[in-house]
């Protein structure tokens, strides 16, 4: 296990790959849209539903969950999964 020092703090080097890479892709967005299960994903820090997703663009249709009758078309990569 390998861990790097932040500040005082020692923490796991795959907790820190983690936090970087939690944002989206196509591929990523495509897995979530076919999954059964629910996947928590923000946009901007706000809860959003994944509608769709155009792998050429790399745009989905997302929207606000507490919001839903308004949709907007996002760059995958500003998507996180939490």
């Amino acid at each position: 296990m390998e861990y790097i020092l932040k500040g005082k703090e020692k923490i796991e080097r795959s907790v820190i790959s983690k936090r970087r890479d939690s944002r989206m892709d196509v591929k990523r967005v495509k897995q979530i849209l076919s999954s059964s299960s629910r996947i928590d994903v923000t946009y901007e820090g706000v809860p959003v539903w994944i509608e769709s997703c155009d792998e050429q663009s790399g745009v989905a249709q997302v929207y606000d969950v507490s919001n839903p009758g308004e949709s907007v078309h996002v760059n995958v990569t500003a998507l996180e999964e939490k």
